[in-house]
């Protein structure tokens, strides 16, 4: 009896979900470091060669662009010799010899381009490397930096578009933020190795509805492009090459799993009001523009925070202010004249550009990120806020400042909103008087609020950042991912600290981090007094429910009675006895 080789073997990997939802489609994989990629040599005939020489050139040109990007900079920061690095290595991409030697490969061999790049490159950097001369023998180093970037590029050229002709879910060794904000509507999943529940890529999968798995060990060497692979939020697994009686399985399971969310969409159209006629404002966190048509379909009151560092993520270069000012303009006219949160450039940590250098730090999440790098580069915290305020000719805009730790943070950042608009004077249309808002995350604003409020409009609580910071806990760090507690009495009595501080002092407080999201905590968060919820958009329709299943004052005790408890077991077991039937009963959690 003859077995047939070729049949793929069913493989079951047991992951943590990050972004619920159930999908099933081909792999696409992605190698995000360079460093790991193993190019393998492919045959092509004559008549692919002008392909390959294209995909070459365009690669060489990118790269370019970059090493002249990041010259400019390192030259304005630290000076001429400094950034002599990359002066070298652009001579590397001009070299005559290099790219006469690429071409004569290609043309000889009839492999694939990326196979020709990497046999030149070892062949340079061997012969550098064995000359005499010190300083000659480095350049071998640059060579193969040089080559890196290059392969990178023609990597990025045909796989990190993430423009697939097809409908798949991507394999990778992490979920990075820059991969994730490129996802095209043919992107349905992610499966990765490495990621946390509260990265800045796992939010944004979750902004996006995109269904995500992260921590499924050797994903990268069980599956390849092409398998076919189920990701089921549900039960964090991932399949592999699924028999066809797993297949129908599952496309029963996504018909029932439609017909809850077409449930919770009819609800949503409900006011979010208590049973004893309280209102709680629900509002949208959003990356893009095309995420108003979402947070409209979930009846969001308005726009909550809007990410913008996610839009210069998904362009090449730095854009412009009349790029911005139509972004902009576009999110507030779509928001029917709901208010629209902008929080201005925060990038930092896992959040960076390609096209604009971030030092090497040895513990980036303290260092240099959100409010600090704008109050560093002026010119780019400028053209940010001055297409801010003439896109606010068109709605209820408000401005909000990341990371602030002190006063004169927020009176410099004031500043230079006000030079802005008076460098605008004349030539463009500003409404009047903004308001502008600092985001709480940092604990030292905590404690001098009563200060900060004297010069902002609003207060908005950005528990992912604030419970990383008090809790002493990389978000991104796995190690110690189960020390990330939201529960801890710690942060539950700062939540009530910042809200009636913002009560004692008349400012609004907005709540928007995950946590709004959870409906685990949303009548903690109503008991402690927050009154406006910002959250991804397919949030909504679970909070709503719990909002209009419950009375403000059963949220107040319940709140009343969490601040008490000391010991987190003892709160979690509170929890269980006193908020989970009700949810069971309310939205079948």
């Amino acid at each position: 009896m003859s077995i047939n080789k070729n049949i793929p073997k069913t493989k079951t990997l047991k992951g943590i979900t990050v972004s619920p939802g159930i999908e099933m489609a081909k792999v696409w994989k992605i190698v995000e470091n360079c460093d790991e990629v193993r190019v393998k040599p492919r045959s092509i005939d004559e008549t692919e060669i002008g392909l390959e020489i294209s995909r070459f050139n365009r690669a060489i040109k990118t790269s370019y662009e970059q090493l002249e990007s990041l010259k400019k900079m390192v030259e304005k920061r630290l000076g001429e010799k400094e950034a002599g690095i990359f002066k070298s290595h652009l001579l590397i991409l001009e070299d005559p010899h290099f790219r006469s030697t690429v071409l004569e490969l290609l043309h000889s061999q009839k492999k694939n381009i990326e196979h020709v790049i990497s046999e030149v490159i070892k062949k340079f950097s061997l012969m550098f490397s064995m000359l005499d001369d010190n300083i000659m023998r480095e350049r071998s180093a640059d060579i193969r930096d040089v080559g890196q970037r290059i392969l990178k590029n023609i990597l990025v050229d045909c796989q990190q578009a993430l423009e697939p002709d097809e409908k798949v879910i991507i394999v990778a060794h992490e979920l990075v933020p820059s991969i994730t904000v490129k996802a095209s509507d043919n992107i349905l999943g992610f499966a990765v190795e490495h990621g946390e529940m509260m990265s800045h890529a796992s939010i944004l999968a979750r902004s996006m509805n995109i269904p995500a798995i992260v921590g499924i060990e050797n994903i990268c060497a069980e599956a390849s492009t092409g398998d076919t692979i189920i990701i089921d939020g549900t039960n964090s697994l991932v399949i592999i090459n699924p028999t066809n009686r797993v297949i129908a399985e599952y496309k029963r399971i996504q018909i029932e799993y439609s017909v809850i969310k077409d449930d919770l969409k009819t609800a949503s159209k409900m006011p979010s009001v208590t049973t004893d006629n309280h209102e709680i404002k629900l509002l949208a966190n959003i990356n893009k523009v095309s995420d108003i048509e979402l947070a409209k379909q979930y009846n969001a009151s308005g726009i909550g925070l809007f990410r913008t560092e996610f839009f210069f993520m998904s362009v090449e270069k730095m854009p412009s202010e009349e790029e911005q000012y139509i972004m902009y303009k576009n999110v507030i006219q779509d928001a029917g004249g709901n208010e629209v949160t902008i929080r201005v450039l925060d990038i930092g940590a896992d959040k960076t550009l390609p096209y604009f250098v971030m030092p090497q730090e040895c513990n980036p999440q303290l260092g240099w990120r959100g409010i600090r790098v704008l109050l560093s580069e002026l010119s780019l915290f400028k053209t940010q806020i001055k297409a801010i305020l003439r896109a606010s000719a068109h709605g209820h805009v408000r401005i909000l400042l990341p990371m602030i730790s002190s006063v004169s943070e927020v009176v410099e950042a004031l500043d230079i909103i006000e030079e802005a608009r008076f460098e605008l004077c004349g030539r463009s249309p500003v409404e009047g008087r903004i308001e502008v808002g600092a985001m709480i995350e940092v604990p030292a604003a905590v404690f001098i609020l009563d200060e900060i409020a004297r010069h902002v409009d609003f207060f908005s609580i950005g528990t992912n950042d604030l419970i990383q910071y008090m809790l002493a806990v990389d978000r991104n760090n796995s190690r110690v991912a189960n020390f990330y507690e939201p529960l801890h009495p710690a942060v539950m009595n700062v939540i009530k600290m910042i809200v009636d501080v913002a009560a004692r002092n008349k400012k609004e407080v907005v709540l928007c981090g995950e946590l709004a999201g959870d409906t685990l905590f949303t009548m903690i968060l109503m008991g402690l007094g927050v009154r406006k919820l910002s959250m991804n958009p397919t949030a909504i329709p679970g909070v709503r429910k719990v909002i209009r299943s419950v009375s403000l004052s059963k949220c107040a005790e319940i709140a009343k009675d969490i601040l008490k408890i000391q010991c987190m077991h003892e709160s979690k077991k509170y929890l269980k006895e006193n908020v989970f039937p009700f949810l069971d009963c309310t939205i079948g959690n």
